[in-house]
């Protein structure tokens, strides 16, 4: 379990530090996090791993999805979509 976790962390934390890299977007200015892994789905929550890697603000409004299979990539597109609409 541990050496999974480490994995994880070294996909997701290396993914999000190339986008805020390549946007210019603060970490505190994250108010929204969806997860999806369909394999993997660890205690504490994937979507809490980067949370409070990034000690991203208490408000921050996450979504872990998990245990769902391959149909649950466009769920999680679906939702974050629906989420960043205004």
């Amino acid at each position: 379990m541990a050496e999974a976790r480490r994995e994880a962390e070294q996909v997701m934390f290396g993914a999000i530090d190339a986008v805020l890299a390549k946007t210019g977007v603060r970490a505190r200015d994250i108010g929204v996090v969806v997860v999806n892994c369909s394999l993997f789905n660890p205690t504490p929550s994937l979507s809490a791993m980067i949370v409070n890697h990034y000690k991203l603000r208490g408000n921050v409004a996450t979504y872990n999805l998990g245990g769902m299979g391959c149909s649950a990539g466009l769920i999680s597109i679906d939702l974050a979509k629906q989420l960043l609409q205004v």
